[in-house]
């Protein structure tokens, strides 16, 4: 039982709470209150004080049409998926890093088909993951699958 979590300090089992939080938090494309965490060991990897781009995890019909379909100017990228999805969770991680070097010319909503279904069969997801990307309210392209990260990065080029 020498690598048991039960083992180790009260330090390190708070550190790695914390750190477990923030990754579901983050697979889970909620926004994680900083002030939770300012003053842990970890807060320094894993603080931002400004994020470039909004990352924002869609409620319903009403937040997707008013974040989304009302953007204008910006180009919005539309992640479809879901919480049991290994794809999925491959994929968030690199769209996240893509979104790094464009700055806050560029949105993020994430859609979890089970919370969503409606809006996946709107814009007819038959799988998970799948990328719509949208320009002043207009869905103009997709990718089905955790495509690559160039892939990614050449989606973005193409459309900003």
């Amino acid at each position: 039982m020498k690598n048991s979590i039960f083992s180790r300090s009260s330090r390190d089992r708070t550190m790695m709470t914390t750190k477990l939080a923030m990754q579901r938090c983050l697979l889970l494309g909620c926004r994680f209150q900083s002030s939770l965490i300012r003053n842990t060991p970890t807060a320094s990897r894993f603080h931002s004080s400004s994020r470039k781009q909004e990352e924002f995890a869609v409620q319903d019909t009403n937040d997707f049409n008013e974040r989304v379909i009302n953007e204008k100017g910006k180009l919005t990228i539309v992640d479809f998926h879901a919480s049991w999805c290994g794809p999925c969770k491959v994929l968030a991680p690199r769209l996240t890093k893509a979104l790094e070097s464009v700055g806050d010319k560029v949105n993020l909503a994430k859609v979890d088909v089970d919370d969503n279904a409606d809006l996946a069969m709107e814009y007819k997801v038959s799988s998970v993951p799948t990328v719509l990307f949208f320009k002043d309210g207009s869905h103009i392209d997709k990718f089905i699958g955790a495509i690559e990260q160039d892939r990614i990065e050449h989606y973005i080029e193409k459309y900003m």
